[in-house]
């Protein structure tokens, strides 16, 4: 297993070239195309039978006709599944949010004690110091 810090740089550099710093796709998009999630889709889209989509394609469906009106709708509790784990880890994540999201207003609650709870500390070994 390799930990998930390793990949914190290269996921803040696409947040950051797609511009997308200090919002709630930043939180999110990294758990989506995440191992975990294209490995529970493609999971979920091998179990359906190949003649699936060759009866759509015999019924006159193109490509993205296929994946929006037979194959979606047939995975769509994978979604919702995938969906409710990468809403999950990034509610608990506490390092991801105090990375991608530089404004304090940005950040979600759990993340914010966080912070409050750190500048506390600070505060606190600075107060003793002195």
């Amino acid at each position: 297993m390799i930990p998930g810090q390793i990949f914190i740089i290269p996921q803040y550099q696409m947040i950051a070239k797609l511009g997308a710093t200090n919002t709630l796709f930043a939180l999110v998009f990294p758990g989506i195309v995440s191992a975990f999630g294209t490995f529970f889709l493609r999971q979920a889209y091998m179990g359906i039978p190949d003649e699936v989509g060759e009866a759509a394609y015999l019924d006159g469906c193109n490509r993205w006709q296929t994946f929006y009106k037979v194959m979606f709708p047939l995975t769509r509790s994978s979604v919702a599944a995938l969906a409710v784990f990468t809403a999950v880890f990034a509610y608990t994540d506490l390092m991801w949010p105090l990375i991608v999201n530089t404004d304090i207003n940005a950040t979600i609650k759990s993340a914010s004690i966080r912070l409050a709870f750190c500048c506390i500390c600070i505060m606190a070994q600075k107060q003793t110091v002195i």
